[in-house]
């Protein structure tokens, strides 16, 4: 099943001095070896005719209605175009933290800054999927704390934020946390990556 797939990663943008540099976590490509070992993963950093078997929408940058900075805006734009393909083309995508910040945002769901919130460690989440409990890290500034109607969650943080959802019909995924920055990937994340396609 996964033997050619195509797996597109859309990389963190920042601006430094008058450019525009690319960051992609070392390990965010280990971690998708590791779940999908026969599959190529690309880089994708600019609007053009790309071909892939499932989107990645990768941690890094904020949402352009709590920061409407130039790198901001440029990765939206991006977001916005290769997210548009995989609705339209039933390509399945997986945002992770901003990711799925974006996706929640793009199906009208609520955020915010909440005081108190993880931000930065290890905390539980209880998921839906065999009711398990799971340690995960946050390294996110923003919540999700209500889901427009055609998403659902399935993993929530003690605050009742959701760090975890799908959508209801179409082949689309986000998680808050970061699988990529366990000393040992987990096997619980490459379950549900590996169940979502």
């Amino acid at each position: 099943m996964y033997e050619n797939m195509n797996i597109g990663i859309i990389p963190k943008i920042k601006l430094n001095r008058s450019e525009f540099e690319i960051q992609i976590d070392r390990k965010l490509l280990l971690f998708f070896d590791s779940v999908f070992p026969k599959a190529s993963l690309k880089i994708i950093f600019e609007k053009k005719n790309e071909s892939f078997d499932l989107l990645v929408l990768s941690g890094g940058n904020s949402l352009i209605n709590f920061d409407n900075n130039k790198e901001n805006k440029l990765r939206n734009i991006l977001d916005l175009y290769y997210f548009k393909k995989c609705l339209k083309e039933k390509i399945p995508c997986l945002g992770i933290c901003y990711g799925a910040q974006f996706i929640a945002s793009f199906f009208k769901s609520k955020l915010l800054k909440k005081q108190g919130h993880v931000l930065k460690n290890n905390h539980e989440v209880l998921t839906t999927i065999n009711k398990k409990k799971l340690m995960v890290n946050s390294f996110h500034n923003h919540c999700i704390v209500n889901l427009g109607e055609e998403l659902e969650a399935f993993a929530y943080c003690r605050d009742k934020t959701i760090e975890g959802f799908k959508h209801k019909k179409l082949n689309l995924m986000g998680i808050m946390w970061h699988p990529e920055r366990n000393k040992t990937f987990k096997e619980f994340d490459k379950f549900i990556i590996k169940n979502f396609i």
